[in-house]
């Protein structure tokens, strides 16, 4: 870390926890416990997708990736 940026970080409120879990983490950073989700793959149905228009191969100058 650069001397001025260790200054930077002098001055300001965070404190750094040193953690080796991301549960530690959560943990932390979390102000309340999350509530699992119902999730029924049966009735829930995938986002539409726009189809492509065709491409004219000689007239593009994108390249398809």
């Amino acid at each position: 870390m650069s001397e001025m940026n260790s200054r930077r970080l002098m001055l300001t409120p965070l404190r750094i926890v040193p953690v080796s879990r991301m549960d530690e983490v959560l943990a932390r950073a979390l102000t309340r416990k999350p509530e699992p989700i119902e999730w029924d793959e049966t009735t829930t149905t995938a986002a539409a997708v726009p189809e492509e228009a065709p491409v004219e191969e000689e007239a593009s100058t994108l390249t398809a990736h």
